[in-house]
């Protein structure tokens, strides 16, 4: 089980530096692993670490970035389940401390959540067990299948989860972007390029890009990739990939460059837009 793990404030925090343990009962839950804030804002350091039984101590400081704001990441958690059903334990933070918009370290409330293990998991909390359920990431507690394909109108629907995506040439690269519906269950992106519509298709993103959005809002994503040194013509899409391992994708997008003549001795000019902004 994996948990992001966001907190908010009443008043502007740097998101920068922040220190804090998380607290929880080593019989129920067995800790994976720690993934640091992915907002591309943390470059410098971050250290976690098991400092006592059930008690991971984290603490990052970065220096990329000085904007206020009222809200703070502190990344994700991994956690094994190995209580027997029925054992509970709380997850919750010891004596966090973010830096304030003013250089000063400010404590806030700690926040508790509790858990109990169960014999057949809801992740949805929609009454219909995961192992039966035809959509275990949205709530549907209907499990309306309209196409009768086994998956769940409410799953079926996320086909849509991408709301517009365009390309466009500028002087850094090729620009890529796309506003998101809701993400519920979502796991991230992958970038796909190609010659032809057809394929074959080459990914250019070695990770997925991290979803930004949540159960009930969308976001907003840029990516920019090289301009290839030959070819005119390509095409973009995008491929969603949710939490189950499922993907959908979107219909593709041309560029088309053009290019100047290339004469004996001179370099080829940068490349154009002719279409941007062009959607599927």
């Amino acid at each position: 089980m994996e948990f992001k793990v966001t907190v908010a404030f009443d008043d502007a925090v740097v998101a920068g530096a922040y220190q804090a343990d998380f607290v929880f009962n080593p019989a129920v839950l067995q800790f994976i692993s720690y993934k640091p804030p992915l907002e591309g804002r943390f470059e410098a350091v971050t250290v976690s670490r098991i400092s006592a039984a059930g008690i991971l101590s984290t603490a990052g400081l970065s220096c990329t970035s000085n904007n206020p704001s009222t809200s703070f990441t502190l990344g994700n958690l991994r956690f094994k389940v190995i209580g027997a059903v029925g054992s509970s334990t709380a997850l919750s933070f010891g004596s966090p401390s973010f830096l304030n918009a003013a250089g000063a370290y400010r404590a806030i409330s700690p926040v508790t959540s509790f858990f109990k293990v169960v014999d057949k998991a809801d992740r949805d909390c929609d009454g219909v067990p995961n192992d039966r359920d035809n959509c275990p990431y949205v709530y549907n507690p209907t499990q309306k299948d309209r196409n009768e394909n086994h998956i769940g109108d409410a799953c079926d629907e996320r086909a849509t989860v991408v709301a517009s995506f365009s390309a466009a040439v500028r002087d850094r690269g090729i620009v890529l972007g796309w506003t998101t519906n809701p993400e519920a269950g979502l796991a991230g992106f992958h970038v796909l390029r190609s010659e032809g519509s057809d394929g074959p298709w080459v990914q250019l993103t070695e990770s997925l890009i991290a979803p930004r959005g949540n159960e009930v809002r969308g976001a907003e994503y840029t990516f920019v990739g090289r301009i290839p040194t030959r070819g005119d013509s390509f095409f973009f899409k995008l491929r969603a990939v949710e939490v189950t391992g499922r993907a959908t994708e979107t219909e593709a997008v041309q560029v088309i460059l053009r290019r100047e003549p290339r004469l004996p001795g001179l370099k080829s000019p940068e490349a154009l837009p002719k279409n941007a902004g062009a959607r599927p």
